[in-house]
């Protein structure tokens, strides 16, 4: 009975030191440090930023015209056609002017006669045989006369359509034989000299926030790889009928590569507003909820998060409201699977 128990004894000590010696080594390995998770930082984009206003619009030469006769009458001819080029005092059409000469020949002959009427009274009035008021009268006659003839002599001289400036024809309203009012567009010629703008229709909200001379970046779909740079040359001070915008025209010079056209379709982004001095990559950004999220920075060896305010996104980065003064570099790729502290090393691109 001694013996057997003494054997189990025994075999319950062996047991137990059997367990001390499997726990220690557990002890150990959970005492021991995690490994640093390797990250990659992106620098903070210190480049200031304004908030862009993006708006399609229409190329459009800066000036148009709406050439027509001052006075109505029956279209000789149009010597030109929608598309062609035209240069400075070309002749483009003609009104039959067998009316207004005509005017032009009464006119000058009712003037002569005034005269010689103006002559006979003078020398009526100077040696009394006349009343003052017979010999005005004359005086009235001939200044009308006179007017009459330079009034024909202009119906005449307009009697021909000539191009105001270089350009092109946009568009020929009428044709050989119609009948025209006084001042009804015949010809719309586009100019060259003053260049091209893209015409857009700006929100009420926002066109307060824009004066001339701000400067502007254009895109057109002919050319959507090249950048344009132009600025705002004039806002109307009146919506436009119906749709309640203003119409906002921004110049700019033509590439020399693209031939321009009226009516080819761009876009406009015009920066407004406030300027931004942080932007960082899309990717750093965590936890985001409308215009809030957060940011990772390693804060001796840990991830620290700081909360931060988007203010618009331009390309693959955020432009924020919040400066982030003191901080150069924000975790960028993977940063949305880390947990804020967590033990993190920077490493460089090799």
């Amino acid at each position: 009975m001694t013996i057997r128990t003494t054997t189990i004894t025994l075999a319950l000590i062996a047991l137990a030191l059997s367990g001390c010696s499997t726990s220690e080594p557990a002890a150990a390995q959970e005492a021991e440090p995690t490994a640093a998770i390797p990250v990659r930082l992106a620098a903070i984009d210190r480049t200031p930023a304004r908030e862009p206003l993006e708006l399609p619009g229409l190329v459009m030469p800066r000036d148009t015209f709406d050439l027509g006769f001052p006075g109505g009458g029956v279209i000789l001819d149009v010597l030109v056609d929608a598309g062609d080029e035209v240069h400075r005092g070309q002749v483009l059409a003609r009104l039959d002017a067998t009316a207004a000469r005509a005017t032009v020949m009464q006119a000058r002959e009712s003037l002569t006669r005034a005269e010689r009427d103006l002559g006979r009274a003078r020398t009526l009035s100077e040696s009394g045989s006349l009343p003052s008021a017979t010999y005005e009268d004359a005086q009235t006659g001939a200044e009308v006369a006179r007017a009459n003839v330079a009034a024909a002599g202009f119906a005449l001289r307009y009697s021909t359509l000539r191009a105001p400036d270089d350009g092109w024809v946009d568009a020929r309203l009428v044709d050989a034989r119609e009948v025209i009012g006084p001042g009804q567009p015949v010809l719309r010629i586009a100019s060259r000299a003053r260049g091209w703008v893209l015409r857009v229709a700006v929100p009420d909200r926002s066109v307060a926030r824009l004066h001339e001379g701000d400067v502007a970046t254009i895109t057109l779909d002919a050319m959507p790889e090249r950048a344009i740079d132009a600025r705002i040359v004039e806002i109307a001070r009146l919506p436009s009928m119906g749709s309640g915008t203003y119409d906002v025209e921004i110049a700019f010079d033509a590439p020399t590569e693209l031939t321009m056209r009226t009516g080819l379709v761009g876009r406009a982004s015009i920066p407004i507003g406030e300027t931004f001095t942080a932007s960082v990559p899309l990717s750093a950004l965590v936890d985001g909820h409308d215009h809030d999220a957060a940011v990772l920075v390693v804060d001796a060896g840990r991830a620290r998060r700081i909360p931060v305010r988007i203010a618009f996104l331009r390309g693959d980065h955020a432009v924020l409201a919040s400066p982030l003064d003191e901080i150069d570099a924000v975790i960028g790729i993977g940063a949305d699977r880390l947990d804020p502290g967590a033990h993190v090393e920077p490493v460089t691109e090799e």
